[in-house]
């Protein structure tokens, strides 16, 4: 047993931390997150198109969002 919490001790030691390198970007409604910048030519599409479906579905439901809504885009 002490072996073992030996070993897996060296190997979480061992082990390189992992930097998340996470890129973000804002309107009034939304916060989007994206980590691969050859996905910056969607982010205006996805805005316009997230803006517009809160905008409809707002009147629809009569509903009026608290705080930014976060998308993470893969």
């Amino acid at each position: 047993m002490r072996k073992l919490f030996f070993s897996l001790l060296v190997l979480a030691l061992a082990t390189p931390p992992g930097f998340a390198q996470l890129k973000s970007d804002e309107t009034d409604h939304l916060k989007l997150i994206y980590y691969d910048p050859n996905h910056a030519y969607l982010l205006d599409h996805l805005e316009r198109c997230f803006e517009n479906a809160l905008r409809f579905h707002s009147r629809l439901f009569d509903y009026t969002p608290r705080e930014k809504q976060t998308i993470l885009l893969e």
